[in-house]
């Protein structure tokens, strides 16, 4: 065996079949499928502006009384995609915690 043999043999510089590029394709891919370009998160960030822009112009959820809805978060809609329960009283209607005198 060569001086250069014996140093690099870690470096494994044989010609590489379909099975190594396989293994190190998965390896480059594990390595750097958690970087996110910078620019990935502006844009992401200008869509969820957008999308806040457009609930608040939405007329199916517009309300004579109040008004527009507001959206005061950028995360609203990630949001909503989470709520699972909606809770109601006996009568169904949902509370609206106001107390009229009658």
């Amino acid at each position: 065996m060569k001086n250069n043999q014996r140093i690099q043999f870690y470096l494994n510089l044989s010609a590489p079949g379909g099975a190594e590029f396989f293994i190190k394709f998965l390896t480059y891919w594990v390595a750097y499928s958690h970087l996110i370009p910078i620019s990935l998160y502006v844009v992401l960030e200008m869509i969820k502006i957008g999308q806040a822009w457009l609930i608040g112009k939405d007329m199916d959820i517009y309300d004579p009384e109040t008004g527009y809805s507001l959206c005061r978060n950028s995360d609203l809609i990630e949001e909503m995609g989470q709520v699972e329960f909606i809770f109601s009283d006996k009568t169904g209607t949902l509370t609206c915690n106001v107390m009229e005198f009658k």
